[in-house]
């Protein structure tokens, strides 16, 4: 039941982003305005996936569009991908994390960290999103990328697998130990069923 919790709170999340996007073998045409429509549709939930991950707004962004810059240079094989997103989000993954790592020994510059500035409305919910972010955030960088790409991107364990390049036991291990940490952190009861999503 607590896994099942989890799961309602992270797809109620405004920013949660369903299966993965765009389907190829793409239509025919035009490739640059195929890229285009791949590129329109899909670089915002590259980004928000991204963005769970940091609080550095510009670290996430570089990252999505060098992901991007990458497919655009790919494009004539990528196009041909069952799920060409999944291999932007992967690259993606791998920048962030370059460049987390090259900044590592700098100070934090605080303009990079975003501050929504939510309505009367929405406050709420951005409370929560930001909770579970921040706690999203805490976790080891391969458990937070795994919960991230399960349950608010909604790829299958074995998607994430291949998108990872480990193997899916290790995405059930690893899924399991985020989600445990996950109702920890949040105060959610924790009912050891988890890692049976996805």
């Amino acid at each position: 039941m607590a896994a099942a919790r989890l799961a309602a709170r992270l797809v109620r999340d405004p920013l949660v982003i369903g299966p993965s996007g765009v389907r190829s073998p793409m239509a025919a045409g035009d490739p640059d305005a195929q890229f285009d429509a791949f590129y329109t549709a899909c670089f915002s939930r590259v980004r928000k996936a991204l963005g769970a991950l940091t609080h550095d707004t510009h670290a996430a962004e570089d990252a999505t569009q060098e992901a991007f810059v990458r497919a655009k240079r790919h494009w004539p094989k990528l196009m041909a991908y069952d799920k060409p997103e999944a291999w932007v989000q992967r690259v993606a993954f791998q920048r962030l994390r370059r460049i987390q790592r090259s900044r590592r020994d700098q100070p934090t510059d605080e303009s990079t960290v975003e501050h929504p500035d939510p309505g009367a409305d929405l406050a709420d919910e951005v409370a929560q999103r930001e909770e579970l972010y921040a706690a999203i955030r805490t976790l080891p960088r391969r458990r937070a990328e795994v919960i991230v790409l399960c349950h608010l991107r909604g790829y299958s364990r074995c998607e994430v697998a291949t998108m990872l390049r480990i193997t899916e036991s290790t995405v059930r291990t690893h899924l399991a130990l985020a989600e445990a940490q996950l109702h920890r952190l949040l105060g959610l009861p924790d009912t050891g069923h988890q890692g049976e999503t996805g």
